[in-house]
């Protein structure tokens, strides 16, 4: 049986177009949008990205103003050679929880409950795998390590 999955950019937040400008930090670019306006948008991939980010780009952002943002625009994508490369670095995980949720991934068909940032010692994953819901004295010992 397959299984699709959708997931969307930066969380499913309206997408528009804009053209790079400049990046003056290493989380904040300077875009300009079709209408004109330039704007700040919020740029989760630390990487240098000197291929992709190079002024004329195309871009693709996520509008997500909320309070407590310092920007109402997510960089969600950059089109290289007409291809949209993502740069929406929480979609890998959305898409493997999602992956995970739905059983689609055969080899983790078998675990049922899904946690993400998993705690184990001083380490953190980013899922937990279990049968069932872990209960709190299984969380202990026993069935589920964490």
């Amino acid at each position: 049986m397959e299984t699709t999955i959708q997931i969307g950019l930066v969380g499913g937040a309206p997408l528009v177009q804009a053209t790079f400008l400049e990046r003056p930090n290493r989380f904040l670019v300077l875009v300009q949008l079709a209408d004109g306006a330039i704007v700040q948008a919020h740029l989760a991939d630390r990487g240098r990205l000197l291929t992709k980010l190079v002024p004329g780009a195309q871009l693709v952002l996520g509008h997500k103003p909320a309070e407590g943002r310092k920007t109402a625009y997510q960089v969600a994508g950059v089109y290289q050679a007409n291809e949209l490369v993502s740069l929406d670095t929480g979609l890998p995980n959305r898409l493997v929880e999602a992956a995970l949720r739905a059983q689609a991934l055969a080899p983790f068909a078998e675990y049922r409950h899904v946690e993400r940032e998993v705690k184990l010692g001083a380490s953190r994953f980013d899922f937990g795998l279990a049968p069932a819901p872990p209960t709190k004295a299984k969380r202990h010992g026993g069935d589920c390590p964490w």
